[in-house]
């Protein structure tokens, strides 16, 4: 069932590749208060056959999209997607970060075909991570797209803060917002050439708001 679950939320990432809850009226919000889901880096490298991703920050221990704000737990998505997959079995993996290594067999997610794994583990811009791929004896550097940026995660929800005011104050009852907020990092082709945060707030009134954010200029490119 844990993986299930956990299986669902990384589908539901990929899906959208999107974060709010109780805030203040003035939109000067704390990041933990009022986030559902944040994702705070992007790793990318290519193999023979695949590309690799991984992508760090938190979510809800809970994961539902209901409006409402609950505990947020760590997390860490490795995602592989090849150009054939051929094997019988799910493909393992060592997933070494600095001096630590992770290791396990990868899911496969059936809405898109990719491969995905969480470790539980958020990781920082300038850490080293290396996938090693054990059934096709291959290593890859993660290298860490993020930090060039002009945009991150936090800028771009005082983007959005800003351009949906109205709605937010709308939604908020006794200085607390009736809501949550997801920010996840998107792309529209399968090199990655294009990248956007995508930040959608989720109403408990079932109203749905939404952005996406060019992570080099911070222009908002679609609402």
């Amino acid at each position: 069932m844990k993986n299930f679950q956990k299986l669902i939320f990384i589908a539901l990432s990929l899906i959208v590749l999107f974060c709010i809850g109780c805030a203040k009226t003035n939109l000067e919000y704390s990041t933990q208060s009022v986030l559902s889901e944040y994702r705070k880096n992007l790793f990318v490298g290519k193999g023979s056959s695949f590309v690799a991703t991984f992508t760090s920050g938190q979510r809800e221990k809970d994961y539902v999209m209901d409006g409402v704000c609950s505990s947020l737990v760590d997390f860490g998505v490795v995602t592989l997607k090849f150009d054939n997959y051929v094997l019988s079995s799910l493909p393992k993996f060592e997933l070494k970060v600095n001096e630590d290594i992770f290791t396990g067999e990868l899911e496969h997610n059936p809405y898109d075909g990719s491969f995905v794994f969480d470790i539980e583990k958020q990781v920082e811009d300038g850490d080293i991570l290396i996938l090693y791929l054990v059934d096709y004896d291959e290593y890859v550097n993660l290298d860490c797209w993020s930090n060039t940026w002009q945009c991150d995660y936090k800028k771009a929800k005082e983007i959005f803060c800003d351009k949906y005011k109205a709605e937010i104050q709308q939604n908020t009852e006794g200085n607390v917002l009736k809501g949550e907020m997801y920010i996840k990092i998107v792309s529209d082709d399968k090199e990655f050439k294009n990248i956007y945060w995508y930040v959608l707030l989720v109403c408990q009134n079932g109203n749905m708001y939404s952005v996406l954010i060019d992570v080099n200029n911070c222009q908002i490119v679609q609402n």
